[in-house]
């Protein structure tokens, strides 16, 4: 299992960047020279995504090749766990829960998707399951406490990489507390003792010196405004209701998903007609992450979607093996044959197939050197090369310590590598007031450079469009491509 995994991760070491990834990339990167996140840069993500980016920074690089090992790296960790959680129900249900969870995908993402949120809650939710999925009669609890306390320790992880989703982790503890309260006989009291406690105990112990860390480093009240103030504010002023965009993301999660769907839906229902401890999880693990990703309304974007990859594999892999022992049960070979041949078909085309085309890529990218690397990224994404088009105007025209505004792709400052004006986010949501505050500090410290890109006017005209008026008012342009415009400061100009 953790070779197959490891081979899946290696395949997509040469992937690069997307937007995202680029902006944890600098943002991890200002946190080990001393910036203080929200006070010294701000956006609108949890804290956990970019401590993250900072340890595997710290580890193998700022870069896209040093974050992709640190994904090789949670994966070798997060399938065993995956493994273990699915271990009592045999080792082919175990087997087949790791393999097709990863495989499902690694055979879907694209780079857009690597390294997001969503993808790397889902080692706690490994966790969450392995801790909930034991099942333990009301006279026989012993030695169990800590393993929900440990569920609650998970809630606080989860929390600071997003705080919405801290709702899947509590909705399995859920279903669990109610599946050994109606199928074990637990009473109320033994619920609360050996569960419910554990899980508040575990949850305030983990969080409370967290808490107070980020309090003396001055980033407590501006995670919780964040978190709690922000989201509400957001929705009042952009008021976007993408459905079409979330539409396209379902699509986008079902192509090719649906072939392993029918095992899982198989699973989900005898789940529920059986009371199955395991199926009942991953079915509120599903669900939960299915209201989350539809309650964020300013954005669906397809990598929401990487939440559902690991119950659907978890599932369909206890489907396949419920079917496989009814028809034991039966004594009819033919059919089980039968059945192996579909789940065969299941995963050749939904992970057979896409994989051979990355294997195909992936050779390309041989022998890793620069040259070859940056050829295929930029063969998948051709916007990386006219960015770096523009690299040798914008080292032209700046100071290695000169420090500039990209408002559009954050990649771009990598390329032409040159620090970003940290008070300025060119990948986030500003309110009204925040883009006035940055439009300030752009008036205050007057950047070299400032690149504006195209396709981006509900962040760039937001607030009045106060930031072009002053890229307007104190710039001129100096380079210009299909993706957006790079403007320099006038009084630089020879």
């Amino acid at each position: 299992v953790v070779l197959f995994v490891a081979a899946l991760a290696v395949l997509h070491i040469p992937q690069p960047f997307a937007q995202d990834q680029a902006t944890f990339t600098w943002g991890g990167k200002a946190l080990t020279e001393g910036a203080v996140l929200y006070r010294d840069f701000w956006d609108m993500k949890q804290p956990g995504i970019y401590w993250w980016y900072e340890a595997s920074g710290r580890l193998f690089g700022f870069d896209s090749i040093g974050i992709r090992w640190m994904d090789l790296c949670w994966a070798v960790v997060v399938a065993p766990i995956l493994w273990a959680a699915t271990r009592p129900r045999g080792e082919l249900a175990a087997v087949l829960a790791a393999c097709l969870s990863f495989g499902a995908f690694y055979a879907k993402t694209s780079y857009f998707d690597l390294s997001q949120v969503e993808w790397l809650i889902g080692g706690p939710l490994a966790v969450v399951l392995w801790s909930l999925g034991s099942e333990r009669p009301a006279n026989d609890t012993q030695g169990t406490s800590w393993r929900y306390a440990l569920v609650g320790v998970m809630v606080t992880v989860i929390a600071l990489f997003k705080v919405m989703e801290a709702l899947v982790p509590l909705s399995m503890a859920a279903v669990a507390m109610a599946h050994s309260r109606w199928r074990h006989g637990y009473s109320w009291r033994l619920l609360a003792r050996e569960q419910a406690v554990p899980i508040f105990l575990g949850l305030v112990l983990s969080a409370f010196p967290i808490a107070l860390w980020m309090l003396l480093d001055g980033t407590l009240w501006g995670a919780l405004w964040t978190a709690f103030v922000y989201p509400p504010e957001a929705l009042r002023e952009y008021q976007r209701h993408p459905f079409i965009q979330l539409l396209w993301g379902l699509s986008w999660y079902c192509k090719g998903n649906l072939w392993l769907a029918p095992w899982a839906i198989w699973a989900a229902y005898q789940g529920v007609r059986r009371a199955r401890r395991l199926e009942l999880l991953c079915l509120a693990w599903g669900l939960s992450a299915a209201l989350i990703i539809s309650m964020q309304l300013l954005s669906y974007w397809e990598y929401h979607f990487d939440l559902l990859f690991m119950p659907l594999g978890v599932l369909a892999a206890l489907g396949f093996c419920d079917v496989l022992e009814r028809l034991k049960q039966d004594g009819s070979v033919l059919l089980r044959r039968c059945a192996i041949a579909a789940m065969a078909v299941s995963v050749i085309a939904s992970i057979g197939f896409p994989l051979i085309r990355k294997t195909e890529q992936f050779a390309r990218a041989i022998p890793f050197s620069p040259e070859r690397v940056r050829a295929f990224q930029e063969q998948v994404d051709d916007r990386l090369a006219v960015y770096r088009a523009s690299a040798e105007t914008v080292q032209r025209l700046s100071k290695p310590t000169d420090r500039i505004v990209v408002w559009g792709d954050q990649r771009i400052y990598l390329i032409v590598e040159r620090e970003p004006v940290l008070q300025v986010n060119g990948n986030t949501r500003f309110l009204a007031r925040q883009l006035d505050e940055a439009v300030e500090y752009i008036r205050k410290t007057k950047p070299p450079l400032i690149y504006m890109g195209n396709g981006r006017d509900d962040l760039t005209l937001h607030g009045g469009g106060v930031l072009p008026k002053v890229v307007e008012e104190l710039y001129t342009p100096c380079y210009e491509d299909r993706e957006g415009t790079w403007y320099q400061l006038r009084s630089t100009r020879p």
